[in-house]
């Protein structure tokens, strides 16, 4: 019992893990949502970036994010004159923000694998009560999400400029985050309203995924009581 209810915790997390990877890459890889949130915290009006203009920056951040780009040298129209938006240590920034997200995708991507792993290995050892606990593992992680995000959308609420702080000290011990403002292009096209934003989608869309893997388990648990009852 106890190796089981360890397994359980495991995959807990394990399926946490890849709920939040997963909607962080979502959003990273979705272009709409960067030129809305644009929009929404008014980056043409201050930078002076016509919004055509900051779709194709959209574009280009994503594939260096989440693509096959290697640089940000990017120049856009800035009031009608041709600039490079980024300073040498913004693209120093910028390229340890890409190895970030970089380990982000490479823990979804063995997160995933170590379910398949597991799930694989406790088929060969429950058999047809693989599935019960299919659902038990299913039904931990997405409580363990739903506490993490509750924990997380409240700081986020009392203190988001001071987490946001702390996400950057820890991300990047270097120090290479700091930058001017009312002259830095990147904070200007990202300021901090666009990350408040974007991580209270990101928390939407993985409580939205926990709240589908609870109906999930829910007719899986569901259905085994019914093949359960039929027998007797």
């Amino acid at each position: 019992m106890k190796f089981w209810f360890s397994i359980r915790l495991l995959m807990a997390v394990v399926l946490f893990t890849l709920i939040i990877t997963t909607s962080v890459r979502f959003v990273a890889g979705n272009t709409i949502i960067y030129e809305f949130l644009f929009a929404r915290n008014g980056v043409s009006e201050l930078t002076g970036i016509q919004p055509s203009d900051l779709s194709v920056i959209a574009q280009q951040v994503k594939e260096y994010l989440v693509g096959d780009r290697t640089d940000l040298n990017i120049k856009a129209l800035v009031y009608g004159e041709t600039l490079h938006l980024f300073t040498a240590a913004e693209l120093s920034h910028m390229y340890d923000v890409r190895h970030l997200f970089s380990l982000t995708f490479q823990t979804q991507l063995y997160s995933f694998f170590l379910l398949l792993a597991v799930f694989a290995l406790s088929l060969l050892r429950l058999k047809k009560r693989v599935l019960l606990e299919l659902a038990l593992w299913i039904q931990s992680g997405a409580l363990l999400c739903f506490s993490s995000i509750a924990a997380v959308g409240i700081a986020s609420l009392v203190a988001f400029p001071q987490l946001f702080e702390l996400f950057h000290m820890v991300g990047f011990p270097q120090g290479n985050y700091k930058f001017n403002s009312n002259t830095s292009f990147l904070v200007q096209i990202f300021p901090l309203g666009f990350w408040k934003e974007i991580t209270i989608l990101i928390g939407l869309i993985s409580v939205l995924s926990s709240m589908i893997g609870l109906l999930v388990a829910f007719y899986i648990k569901r259905q085994l009581r019914g093949i359960k009852m039929c027998r007797y």
